[in-house]
C-alpha cells in the first residue's frame, strides 16, 4: 500500500473509533453499577414513601349520629377494653365477662358498630386489661399477667405471643404507646416500676429508675403526650408526674383537680388530645385539661345543657367509662359507662351502652350513638 493510501486509511479508523466513543456504537455496552460509598455530596438514597394517613370515604359523616338499634357491647354488663387503630379508622373494644369474650370494632366514619367474630379470642374474662393500638407495628396489644396477644384489624386475627425474651413484668396497670421509640409502655402500679415492651422483637426492657408509687391507696391513670414526647401519670386523688423515656427523669407537676371516678378508676378516665396539645381528664361531671408546656390544669365549664350529672342521659353522670382520642376525626370518644341517678351513687344498668364525642378547641359534646333504651 502507498504511504498516501495507508495514511488516509488510518485517519478513517481513528475517526470511526472516535465516533463510536461519542455515540455508543451500533453495539449495547455494558455498565457496571458503582460499589463505592456515596460522599458528602452524592445524593441521598430515596426515602421509603411514608403510608397515608387515614381519611374517612367520600360521603361519610362522621359527625352524624349512628342507629339507635344496631349490636353494641353490653356496657353496663360488661368491661370495655378500648384502643384506635388510626390506620384503619376502627375503634378496637374487647369486651369480656364473667363467661365470654368478644371482639368489636367501631367505624368513627359512620360511627356503627360490628362485631369481628375473629377465630379465636384471648381467654380474658371479667376483667378490663392493658390495652393499645402500636402504630409502629399496626397491630392492637393486649396484656395480662405475662401473656401478651396482638390484634389485626384488617385480618382479623388474634395471636398470642411466645414467652417474651428476657425479663418479664409480673404485673401491669396502666398502658400507653410511644410514637418516639416505637414501643409500648406500660407501668406495674406496685413498684412503680416503668416497662418498654417491642413488638417485633418481642422484648420488655425495664427503664432503671422506679417511678412514684400512689400511697393513698386509689388507682393510677396514665398517657402520653405526643408533643413534649413524655408520659404524663396522674396519682389519684392529688398528684400528678410527667416521665421523659429519653432521659429517664420524673418530675412531679400541679396537683391535677379533684376526680370522682366513684368505686375506683377504670383506667379510662385520662387520655391526650393530640390537635388540641392537651391531656384530658373527665369523670363525673368533672371535666380538667393539662398544658405540659405550663404545667397547668384547668376546670373546663361545661355546657349548661349538661350540667346535672345526676339524668339518665348526657355524658356527665359517667363513671368507669374509657376514653379515647380519635386521630381521624380530632376528637375524644367517651364509651361504656354506669350512668348515676343519685349523689349516692345509685345507678341504673340499662343506661351506658350509648357513645358521646368531646372537642377540647370548641367544648363541645356530640351523641354518636344513642342508647337503645
Amino acid at each position: 500500500m502507498y504511504p498516501s493510501r495507508r495514511s488516509a486509511a488510518i485517519s478513517l479508523v481513528l475517526a470511526a473509533l472516535m465516533l463510536a466513543s461519542c455515540t455508543g456504537g451500533d453495539q449495547p455496552t455494558t455498565r457496571t453499577r458503582a460499589t463505592t460509598t456515596p460522599g458528602a455530596n452524592s445524593p441521598k438514597p430515596t426515602a421509603s414513601p411514608q403510608p397515608t394517613a387515614f381519611v374517612c370515604p367520600p360521603g361519610s359523616a362522621p359527625g352524624r349520629t349512628g342507629p339507635a338499634r344496631q349490636a353494641r357491647p353490653d356496657a353496663p354488663q360488661s368491661y370495655l377494653s378500648v384502643a384506635m387503630d388510626a390506620d384503619t379508622g376502627k375503634i378496637v373494644a374487647l369486651e369480656t365477662t364473667e363467661n365470654m369474650t368478644r371482639t368489636w370494632t367501631l367505624d368513627v366514619c359512620t360511627n356503627t358498630w360490628r362485631m369481628m367474630r375473629p377465630p379465636s379470642e384471648p381467654a380474658l374474662t371479667g376483667v378490663r386489661i392493658p390495652f393499645v393500638y402500636d402504630a409502629d407495628s399496626h397491630l392492637i396489644v393486649a396484656i395480662s399477667d405475662q401473656h401478651v396477644w396482638t390484634y389485626s384489624v384488617e385480618g382479623n386475627q388474634w395471636t398470642p405471643r411466645p414467652g417474651s425474651v428476657g425479663l418479664v413484668p409480673s404485673s401491669l396497670g396502666q398502658v400507653t404507646y410511644d410514637p418516639s421509640s416505637g414501643n409500648v409502655i406500660a407501668r406495674d402500679p406496685e413498684s412503680g416500676d416503668l416497662w418498654s415492651y417491642n413488638v417485633e422483637a418481642n422484648r420488655w426492657t425495664r427503664f432503671g429508675t422506679p417511678g412514684p408509687i400512689n400511697g393513698d391507696g386509689y388507682a393510677d391513670l396514665m398517657t402520653y403526650d405526643t408533643a413534649q414526647r413524655r408520659l404524663v401519670l396522674v396519682l389519684l386523688p392529688s398528684h400528678s408526674w410527667t416521665f421523659q423515656p429519653t432521659s429517664g427523669l420524673w418530675s412531679e407537676q400541679a396537683a391535677p383537680p379533684q376526680l370522682n371516678t366513684g368505686w375506683g378508676p377504670s383506667g379510662g378516665e385520662l387520655t391526650y388530645d393530640q390537635s388540641a396539645q392537651r391531656t384530658v381528664l373527665f369523670s363525673f361531671g368533672v371535666l380538667a385539661t393539662y398544658d405540659a408546656t405550663k404545667d397547668r390544669w384547668a376546670n373546663v365549664p361545661l355546657p349548661g345543657s349538661l350540667l346535672n350529672p345526676l339524668t339518665k342521659t348526657g355524658p356527665l353522670a359517667r363513671l368507669g367509662h374509657t376514653m379515647v382520642y380519635d386521630s381521624v376525626n380530632e376528637r375524644i370518644v367517651i364509651l361504656g359507662t354506669t350512668v348515676l341517678t343519685s349523689a349516692e351513687n345509685r345507678y341504673t344498668e340499662p343506661q351506658g351502652d350509648d357513645v358521646w364525642v368531646y372537642k377540647v378547641a370548641s367544648n363541645t359534646w356530640t351523641e354518636l350513638v344513642p342508647s337503645r333504651q
